[in-house]
């Protein structure tokens, strides 16, 4: 029993593809000449399935062949086809198939070079999700990335699974992702097994109030037969403060970060375990449209070396508006610094700056400086 095409595929199908050839011919004050003949040919398809609302089905397919000639002669050939079906695409839960290849192969006329193949393979399943009520978005992804090398080329093939999650709720947005990655290289034993969850919190109930809050775990297992297995982990948290005065032109950050990174190397003394605290805040005053003042402040401590380090910073800012003169505008401003640091290296600093810069400027339509 066998199946037609049509009896698959209803509906108008778009046909398109292209085809080009092209000869190039460089020769060098010093060295060979070298030739080229370049030739590609690719064609598209696509359509929908049994009804437009079900499905929707798109693929291409391509060639392209590359003949180099220098003192050898060289055939780089790459085969190229992708296709993928979306079905359900106008409803709350679209799924997507999808699938690509590429063939790679050198050819070469002399017996010391060696030929190279390269075959890569990627397929995959993306589903989306949205409920009837609320604004909640929810995304799973699965698929495999496979190379296959031959002429001393080394194979590795990588399976990947992601959930992704975005919602907003009265003044709260919420973002997650998680993501898990296991790849496996044949030719030196090779596995890597990576966890990665990302997490993301914003609180805006005004225009004057914010509240951002971050969180970043990553967790990586290397083990191998010809080196030490070594596992390495990071955790992140950030938050980021904004506030501002609705009476006064008075405005306020603050930052808070804290970084743990461990390293472990299995049969080795050197494992890592280091934590990085960094909180900063700075406040804003504008005493008017030209003149702004500023104070900073800043606090790190690494338990690795148990050092820590502090800075205040307070500074003044005074930009003027420009200054006409004809159709010329004058601009300048003009600032001063003064710093305190503490817990360097090379000892506590004290800074005291200043800064003027000035400038011309003309803006002129850019029809009048265009002439035919």
């Amino acid at each position: 029993m066998a199946l037609s095409y049509v009896d698959i595929v209803r509906g108008e199908i778009g046909v398109g593809g292209e085809l080009s050839a092209a000869y190039r011919l460089t020769q060098p004050a010093d060295g060979d000449e070298t030739r080229q003949q370049i030739y590609t040919a690719r064609i598209k398809a696509g359509s929908y399935l049994w009804r437009p609302w079900f499905g929707q089905w798109s693929g291409d397919l391509g060639l392209s062949e590359v003949l180099t000639e220098t003192a050898t002669e060289t055939t780089n050939t790459v085969i190229t086809g992708n296709g993928s079906i979306d079905l359900f695409h106008r409803s709350r839960f679209p799924l997507t198939l999808f699938a690509s290849a590429q063939d790679s192969s050198v050819d070469t006329t002399t017996t010391t070079a060696t030929d190279s193949d390269f075959r890569f393979e990627r397929y995959g399943v993306i589903q989306n999700y949205q409920p009837v009520s609320g604004d909640s978005k929810y995304i799973t992804q699965i698929e495999r990335n496979k190379l296959d090398a031959s002429g001393g080329g080394a194979g590795e093939t990588t399976d990947l699974f992601r959930f992704n999650t975005t919602q907003r709720f009265e003044k709260h947005y919420f973002a997650s992702t998680l993501s898990l990655r296991e790849t496996n290289r044949t030719e030196s034993g090779e596995e890597i097994s990576t966890v990665s969850l990302n997490a993301n919190h914003g609180y805006n109930p005004t225009a004057n109030f914010s509240l951002n809050t971050t969180l970043n775990y990553n967790y990586q297992d290397q083990r191998s037969d010809q080196t030490p297995d070594r596992t390495t982990e990071e955790s992140r948290a950030i938050s980021t403060l904004f506030w501002r005065d609705t009476d006064r032109p008075l405005s306020a950050t603050a930052t808070a970060d804290i970084t743990n990174r461990k390293n472990d190397l299995d049969g080795s003394q050197d494992a890592q375990d280091n934590t990085i605290y960094r909180l900063t805040g700075g406040v804003r005053y504008e005493f008017s449209e030209a003149l702004q003042g500023n104070v900073d402040a800043g606090y790190t401590s690494n338990s690795d070396s148990s050092n820590t380090t502090t800075f205040q910073t307070l500074s003044l800012n005074y930009t003027p508006s420009s200054i006409a003169l004809g159709n010329i505008y004058y601009d300048w401003s003009t600032g001063a610094l003064i710093r305190n640091e503490t817990g360097d290296e090379d000892g506590d600093k004290q800074t005291l700056g200043a800064l003027f810069s000035h400038g011309l400027n003309q803006t002129r339509p850019l029809l009048s400086l265009i002439h035919i």
